[in-house]
């Protein structure tokens, strides 16, 4: 009773596979999970639980076994399969289960869920293109303003013109999407979600860019 506590509180997923890749245990979070049942998985090949290419099956057959009889695996990042077919990103950890004579008998893994980590990583980075978006216009806008001072009148707005009208054409559409997900994004998390922080940094750097566009635009069309 006090291991299957142990197994019920556990949050990341535990797998127990035998020598014939035949899960054999699983915990309640490996089933929530995937959407099975336990008597949907138990004896099942391992392999059902894999998403494709064929190399992320490797962990669960013979000859990954015998490579772990020294050694074990850690944090290999690997595709689960949901019931649904959902593919699954997880890191996955393991060791070789051996009987009284030393022979290996199966393997024990434990995986992580990394969906969350992953989403939080394309945020940062979304969050981070931003704010080099915002830099890079704000350094195109100088630039711009710099070449106006060093031509004469009527060359001055003809070339900065051109240029002002490109940079905010090539900019604006992919802006507009930015800003039209961000908003989405930010409706679908809760009051108190503490993602809320992240996508209303995405939509602030966002409308700076946009405004950065409009100047650029009322600059071009000057007489």
């Amino acid at each position: 009773e006090f291991t299957e506590n142990i197994l019920k509180s556990m949050v990341d997923a535990l797998i127990v596979v035998d020598s014939e890749e035949k899960i054999t245990m699983v915990n309640q979070a490996t089933l929530d999970l995937l959407g099975y049942k336990k008597e949907e998985i138990i004896k099942k090949t391992a392999k059902m639980i894999l998403a494709s290419p064929k190399e992320k099956r490797r962990p669960f057959n013979e000859s990954y076994l015998s490579k772990l009889k020294e050694s074990s695996i850690q944090d290999l990042e690997i595709d689960f399969k949901s019931k649904s077919g959902e593919k699954i990103p997880m890191t996955l950890s393991s060791s070789v289960m051996r009987n009284s004579e030393g022979e290996i008998i199966g393997v024990i893994g434990v995986a992580k869920d990394l969906r969350e980590t992953k989403w939080l990583l394309a945020e940062a980075a979304a969050t981070e293109a931003e704010r080099t978006k915002a830099q890079e216009l704000e350094r195109a806008y100088k630039e711009l303003k710099d070449l106006q001072s060093q031509l004469i009148h009527s060359e001055r707005l003809a070339v900065i013109g051109q240029l002002s009208a490109g940079v905010a054409h090539e900019i604006n559409n992919p802006l507009g999407g930015i800003l039209v997900y961000s908003h989405l994004l930010l409706e679908d998390l809760n009051v108190d979600d503490s993602k809320r922080a992240n996508a209303e940094r995405i939509i602030k750097e966002a409308t700076r860019c946009k405004d950065i566009v409009k100047r650029l635009l009322d600059f071009a069309r000057q007489p």
